[in-house]
């Protein structure tokens, strides 16, 4: 069975029997206070927003304490309410804030480099081919947020560079070119998200979960959607995790992946009795599941 999982996280053959992850196998990584979310990236540091702190603690996988990005305030690589977190590269890490609607971008070991506000009229039916204001760099002026409400909860970049900012605010996903260029509002065919609560993506595909209908809704690299999933078990949906060749979706009960077409080809089920999950990074060998408290991992190769 690990060994089956273990060619899925490599795009292996499917697994059905459901992993079932038990609580006396839970390895205790990190005590937090108020956990909003965790990200890994391709050297498997972990990155975890601290609500209380308003701080990114960066971490090495068995939870020694390497770098703090963030704090508390409004000024230059502040944050008041960190969401989302990409840290993927290794090279540089998005942070969203969704009290001022600002998208943060540090480097590998902490410097604010940049700033992009989401500022919806950026995106509106006539502004779009108009030049977008660059974003902000050290030393310039913050803008005034008071005509442009958004609240960025999550956000992902894409395989050319493409940057994507869930707005919880309007019910849609922002979706800037590599050079930071707004390109559209990414939007299902029925109208917009009621509570859309993550976004991700994988090699050619981009993925919104709302927790309101129990959907993950599926676009291409051109923003066309290809489809809409429905589960009655995800219940509520809680995040997205993007895959080179799928998506790993959490709710309630447990971990789904998902292949791009929508198979679902596994499915890690969590133990009730640590409570409700916020958010969850998956590595190479280990899955790493934070709760409001603390942040475990449990391995994926008996081995280790």
């Amino acid at each position: 069975m690990w060994a089956a999982l273990l060619g899925l996280l490599a795009g292996g053959p499917l697994q059905a029997q459901p992993v079932v992850l038990q609580a006396a196998e839970a390895q205790v990584v990190a005590r937090i206070d108020a956990g909003q979310s965790v990200a890994i990236d391709v050297q498997q540091r972990l990155y975890l927003a601290e609500g209380r702190s308003r701080q990114i603690l960066v971490l090495d996988s068995a939870g020694t304490a390497l770098w703090t990005l963030g704090g508390r305030g409004v000024g230059d690589g502040q944050v008041q309410d960190p969401r989302g977190l990409e840290a993927q590269d290794g090279t540089f890490v998005w942070v969203a804030d969704a009290q001022e609607g600002v998208l943060h971008r540090f480097a590998q070991r902490g410097p604010w480099m940049t700033s992009l506000r989401l500022d919806p009229a950026t995106f509106d039916e006539g502004s779009l081919g108009v030049p977008a204001a660059r974003p902000r760099l050290p030393g310039e002026p913050a803008e005034d947020r008071q005509d442009a409400f958004s609240r960025p909860v999550d956000l992902c970049t894409g395989p050319t560079g493409a940057l994507y900012a869930l707005d919880q605010h309007t019910g849609r996903v922002a979706w800037w070119d590599a050079r930071y260029q707004p390109v559209q509002w990414l939007e299902p065919a029925q109208g917009r998200w009621l509570d859309p609560v993550g976004v991700a993506a994988s090699r050619d595909r981009v993925y919104v979960a709302d927790q309101a209908t129990q959907t993950v809704t599926v676009f291409d690299v051109f923003g066309t959607q290809t489809a809409m999933w429905a589960d009655s078990t995800w219940t509520p949906l809680r995040a997205l995790v993007g895959a080179p060749n799928g998506v790993w979706v959490l709710h309630e009960t447990g971990l789904d992946y998902l292949s791009q077409g929508g198979v679902r080809q596994q499915r890690l089920v969590l133990p009730s009795s640590l409570g409700a999950a916020v958010d969850v990074a998956v590595g190479p060998r280990h899955v790493f599941v934070l709760y409001p408290d603390r942040l475990v991992r449990w391995s994926l190769d008996p081995a280790n």
